[in-house]
């Protein structure tokens, strides 16, 4: 499942870098960073976009992220691979999955993957989470105040109307 990075990798990767606590807060609600991962998934020579630390209720787990310019019909096993490795390099610890749309580019791939027998018995179930910004509202990711977030307002919808960008920069100056 080895993927070239591309331009988008590159982006999502420096939002992840730079404002991680602004991430965490908008994905999991009432969790807390605590340190970024290595991204290498040893086990495999795997790279995810992303992979913090967190505490969500007082507890530890960790957070995966993957950015996605294109839907892709195997992005669901990859998700499953990348959530197993993290957690079996981190003591286990709980992963909380996500990839990340950037834009529109037909049906994604829904959560959860369920895997099954020719006999069609289930044999794996997978939960993430999938956020697509292009059916997000920019005006909502604005109103959150999180700075390390203003980048996606601009995939979002309506993030190009020239009263958000307007907003947007006003905040930022």
């Amino acid at each position: 499942f080895r993927k070239m990075p591309g331009p988008w990798d590159s982006a999502g990767k420096r939002l992840l870098r730079e404002a991680p606590q602004h991430v965490v807060s908008w994905l999991l609600k009432g969790a807390t960073f605590l340190r970024t991962l290595p991204t290498e998934l040893k086990s495999r020579n795997i790279f995810a976009d992303g992979l913090y630390e967190i505490e969500v209720h007082g507890q530890p787990a960790l957070m995966h992220i993957e950015f996605q310019s294109r839907q892709h019909t195997i992005m669901p096993v990859r998700l499953m691979e990348y959530n197993m490795l993290a957690a079996s390099e981190n003591d286990w610890m709980p992963v909380y999955t996500f990839v990340i749309y950037l834009r529109k580019d037909g049906e994604v791939p829904r959560s959860p993957l369920i895997r099954r027998l020719r006999n069609g018995e289930e044999y794996q179930r997978f939960y993430y989470t999938v956020i697509e910004m292009a059916n997000i509202s920019a005006r909502q990711l604005l109103q959150m105040g999180l700075h390390g977030l203003y980048p996606l307002i601009l995939l979002a919808k309506g993030g190009t109307e020239p009263e958000v960008v307007r907003e947007m920069v006003t905040d930022l100056t």
